[in-house]
């Protein structure tokens, strides 16, 4: 334990988070194989965050292996694919990760390692020259054989312009099988923006396929921001991924501009009576750039 903090004085810290603004040059770093902290080993802690320019977070002693949440949010400093199978390895607890999704692909081609505690993941979505997600960073490699929840969170309005296709189709990858909730949340300072990956992945979702050539074959909810003006889309989805014997449906929740407007949505769910009961819409009460801008909020219907 460090000198200068009182025997104890951690016992009961749950949750720890580490920043470094500045930044520290390769070889300043490397000048540190670890560096520890005066809560390496407080026996509560579950939840770390780093915010962390160019240093690894694995060269921080910290309770790695009892956390059940992590984040690591600067996207402009993600994890390797090294890193990101070593942190899995050593946090074999945790069940809610936040992360940038790895900057390279894997190249094992052995089994890949199975991380059973995993079940909800958020992949941060922005920064310039991120490429797109690879989804067989899902399945190796390591594999989540429990992974049921997928949020994926655009922190930069810009990445969401044309061309901005920052996700890979869904197709039927092995690490999305178990998939059963889906959320895409717009950049916060731009919540009426529809990144052009979530059109991509209704028109995927429309797509009237074999069962077994379904992407998200598990799915049943999705949260997404949409267009006004084409919420038929939504209702087209849903049609296709109606209830079955085997297989609940799905089920939508929609975040439009709605400017005091329902009526599209009403004329949807007349002409789509049977997938009123599955489709859920919200939406922001005034448009961008109007006088009463500060008071924007949500309102579901």
């Amino acid at each position: 334990m460090p000198e200068g903090f009182p025997v104890g004085i951690f016992d009961n810290l749950e949750s720890v988070a580490i920043s470094c603004p500045m930044e520290m040059s390769p070889s300043q770093l490397q000048a540190f194989s670890q560096l520890n902290t005066p809560f390496n080993t407080a026996p509560k802690v579950k939840h770390a965050s780093l915010t962390l320019q160019i240093a690894s977070p694995l060269k921080f002693i910290i309770p790695w292996s009892q956390l059940s949440s992590v984040e690591i949010n600067d996207v402009l400093n993600p994890l390797t694919v090294d890193q990101w199978e070593t942190l899995f390895r050593i946090c074999a607890n945790l069940q809610y990760g936040t992360f940038v999704a790895p900057k390279n692909k894997s190249r094992k081609l052995g089994e890949p390692m199975e991380h059973q505690a995993l079940s909800r993941l958020r992949f941060l979505v922005g920064g310039h020259g991120q490429k797109a997600i690879d989804w067989e960073i899902l399945s190796r490699p390591v594999r989540f054989p429990n992974l049921r929840h997928l949020e994926l969170e655009y922190t930069d309005a810009r990445s969401t312009g044309s061309p901005g296709m920052l996700l890979k189709p869904f197709a039927r990858q092995p690490g999305l099988s178990t998939i059963e909730s889906l959320t895409f949340h717009a950049p916060a300072d731009e919540p009426h923006h529809v990144p052009p990956d979530v059109e991509r992945v209704v028109e995927g979702l429309q797509l009237n396929v074999n069962e077994s050539y379904k992407p998200l074959p598990s799915l049943t909810h999705i949260t997404l921001p949409y267009l006004h003006s084409r919420l038929h889309d939504i209702a087209y989805m849903l049609r296709q991924r109606a209830p079955t014997v085997n297989h609940p449906g799905l089920t939508a929740c929609v975040l439009v501009v709605l400017n005091g407007r329902r009526e599209k949505y009403y004329q949807v769910l007349e002409n789509m009576p049977k997938v009123a009961s599955r489709y859920c819409l919200a939406g922001l009460t005034r448009a961008p750039g109007g006088e009463d801008n500060q008071n924007l909020g949500w309102e579901l219907v």
